[in-house]
């Protein structure tokens, strides 16, 4: 698969990308953890967006938390809603996945 993807992908944008969301985050032992989907403490577990639409496809099936949609407070439209703290927990699952 990677012979097919390597020739057309733009590996040194996507390293730019990663370096500069990098260099503006401050706690890295998060990044690197395997619980990185684990909420923090105090926080509770709410999922992006994105997570909802992706909810039930085959290639997901391992990549969320037991419980990730658990959450019965969000109705169905408030879980398409963008609040600011999604910009910040979007660009930290960037980084998880990317390093």
């Amino acid at each position: 698969a990677m012979a097919h993807v390597t020739p057309a992908f733009t590996w040194k944008l996507a390293a730019l990308m990663l370096n500069t969301l990098l260099s503006k985050y401050q706690s890295y032992s998060r990044i690197e953890g395997k619980d990185f989907l684990k909420p923090e403490k105090d926080k509770q577990l709410r999922p992006l967006p994105k997570d909802w639409a992706l909810r039930g496809l085959v290639w997901v099936a391992d990549y969320f938390l037991n419980g990730w949609f658990s959450n019965n407070k969000l109705d169905e439209d408030e879980r398409h809603i963008e609040i600011a703290s999604h910009a910040e927990r979007r660009k930290e699952r960037i980084l998880y996945l990317g390093c």
